[in-house]
């Protein structure tokens, strides 16, 4: 029987993915066209319209291959005219489930932003989300026309209760790579961010090794990996990639992005594979030097639970433990460890 689960190996707030599926899913060819016209550095000009209000935008932005597949990773850098300069990191790949373009963006305080479904269509993407405040129906409508390859033309509306309130035109154009400005300091954490949750992200910075077991039966599958984490945009968020070391499939590699959600107050963890799909986001919650997360999934076409639970026993070495449960007994169990080596 071919299994098709997938396990996440929990590990210091990064979640390894190991899918058992033979293949990937395919990515439409729009789609994987359009995340390779992502790829490059752009200067993004254009203006924010409010009534008779006109405010200029500015921002430059790269993206590149997330793991040497068609997912990418953006870094933003936004000049306000009005308020503090401020950076993000988004991380794209195709949403099997959805059918879409997903993106999800990690700020420079440690915020993820819910993904953003995008619908793309020849050389137009598309977004359209709705939202209620104060009893009032707020919509704003996204798009994006690829007028030639390098430059791009974009148009914002947002609507509250059928009445334009705003709109934002931008134009897109890659660039040459040009000096950079010098940096700005280190933005603060946002002071939504929960000092356990501060603390767990940073302390999971550098790089480490995993080696372990996955256990079904009398069945034992060691399980390794390195892995690295750094700063998403030099705030609390972090980006981090994986290389597994599996003996029974090809070595594959993944990267996410991980930090806050004020939503579900929970760590919020997104990752694109290097076949270029992205993953639902996981909340995970964290309490002192242990994090915990509990995902209903199915095995073998039965419901099931995944729960998994990371302990820091020092600084630099993590203890992990994963289960799988079909009908209150546990089929599956990951035991890993996690050790920095710099």
């Amino acid at each position: 029987m071919k299994l098709r689960t997938t396990y996440f190996l929990l590990a210091a707030t990064a979640l390894m993915s190991a899918t058992y599926a033979a293949d990937p899913p395919a990515i439409p060819p729009e789609i994987t066209a359009m995340l390779l016209e992502h790829r490059g550095e752009w200067r993004t000009d254009g203006w924010i319209i409010d009534g008779e209000k006109r405010t200029p935008v500015k921002a430059s932005w790269e993206c590149k291959a997330a793991v040497n597949g068609v997912g990418n990773i953006c870094t933003w850098n936004h000049e306000w005219v009005d308020r503090p300069h401020d950076a993000a990191v988004d991380i794209m790949g195709y949403d099997p489930q959805l059918k879409v373009l997903s993106i999800s963006r990690l700020t420079d305080t440690g915020i993820v932003n819910e993904p953003a479904a995008v619908t793309v269509r020849g050389n137009t993407m598309s977004v359209v989300r709705e939202s209620t405040q104060d009893g009032k129906v707020r919509v704003m409508r996204n798009e994006i026309v690829v007028t030639k390859p390098g430059e791009w033309s974009q148009h914002i509306t947002i609507a509250v209760d059928g009445k334009q309130v705003r709109e934002i035109t931008l134009n897109q154009r890659r660039v040459i790579a040009a000096a950079r400005a010098a940096e700005p300091p280190p933005p603060q954490p946002s002071s939504e961010i929960p000092a356990d949750f501060v603390a767990w992200l940073e302390g999971q910075r550098g790089t480490w090794r995993s080696e372990g077991m996955i256990i079904k039966g009398e069945e034992r599958t060691p399980a390794n990996a390195t892995w690295e984490c750094r700063a998403a945009v030099k705030g609390v968020g972090n980006v981090c990639t994986w290389n597994h070391e599996w003996t029974n499939r090809p070595h594959d590699s993944a990267l996410e992005i991980s930090g806050y959600d004020p939503r579900l107050k929970m760590l919020s963890i997104t990752r694109v594979t290097d076949s270029g799909i992205i993953s639902d986001p996981v909340a995970v919650m964290v309490r002192g030097n242990t994090v915990r997360a509990e995902r209903q999934m199915t095995e073998d076409g039965k419901p099931a639970v995944m729960r998994n639970e990371v302990v820091a026993k020092s600084p630099d070495e993590r203890s992990q433990r994963m289960s799988v449960e079909v009908e209150g007994k546990i089929v599956r169990e990951f035991i890993i460890t996690h050790r920095r080596v710099k």
